[in-house]
């Protein structure tokens, strides 16, 4: 299994920054609540999750 390397860690970041910022602008436009706000929100959690297991591994075979 390959480990995670730094540059594919700097662009899962920036793909969870710009996931967090267009679920802020769905919820100012379309509610907190809205199926597309709800959507971006499910979104990033698999970026967040798919980041930290990726980081997890990277640390255990250190």
């Amino acid at each position: 299994m390959l480990l995670i390397k730094e540059s594919t860690a700097k662009n899962m970041l920036f793909n969870i920054e710009c996931k967090r910022k267009e679920m802020i602008t769905s919820g100012e436009k379309t509610g907190l609540t809205s199926r597309e706000t709800l959507k971006c929100s499910e979104e990033l959690d698999k970026l967040i999750y798919t980041y930290q297991i990726q980081i997890f591994k990277r640390r255990i075979r250190s």
